[in-house]
């Protein structure tokens, strides 16, 4: 008899338990709406279908139990929700505010992100993207060239950065 406990029994609630557990993961807006139960889609295929204009990410698990949150990375928008969707919107919430966006511009991916960008020569409208419209343009107009610097003041001061262009191709930038 204990040996059926043991082998069909307990497997089976645990099986059990495991389905209904898999049952509630998905892809959710962070109101709740279901995105996506396929949870074998990847997260590049739901940012195609429903978020075409996004294409940097951030994913943020911490103080998150069975779920991570994406954020568009460099800003604090979040974009969905991966896993279980909470059961309370207070711990929802909770993971949320536990996100430091100020570490995306600490990271090493920033700096990757902008020599990528000068890389492929993008203009500001690719950029404005990424990081958002600038406090202040300046421009200078020289020689058939024309430079133009935005600065980026962000978070309080916490976060600052021009980036340079000229004739609107971003060739370089500062952080201080």
């Amino acid at each position: 008899m204990k040996r059926i406990l043991l082998f069909f029994v307990i497997p089976f609630f645990i099986l059990s338990s495991f389905v209904s557990y898999c049952q509630n993961e998905g892809f959710y807006y962070p109101n709740g709406d279901l995105i996506s139960k396929n949870i074998d889609q990847s997260i590049n295929s739901i940012l195609e279908l429903h978020f075409p204009d996004i294409n940097q990410i951030t994913v943020h698990s911490k103080s998150c139990d069975n779920y991570e949150v994406v954020f568009k990375k460099f800003t604090e928008t979040t974009l969905f929700v991966l896993g279980e969707f909470p059961k309370s919107k207070r711990s929802l919430k909770k993971c949320i505010e536990a996100y430091n966006v100020i570490n995306d511009y600490s990271r090493e991916s920033f700096k990757s992100t902008l020599d990528d960008l000068i890389e492929k020569s993008e203009g500001s409208k690719q950029v404005f993207n990424i990081f958002g419209n600038p406090q202040r343009e300046t421009i200078y107009k020289e020689l058939g060239s024309e430079i133009t610097i935005y600065n980026y003041n962000k978070y309080y001061g916490t976060v600052k950065f021009d980036l340079i262009f000229e004739n609107d191709k971003l060739i370089r930038y500062i952080k201080y």
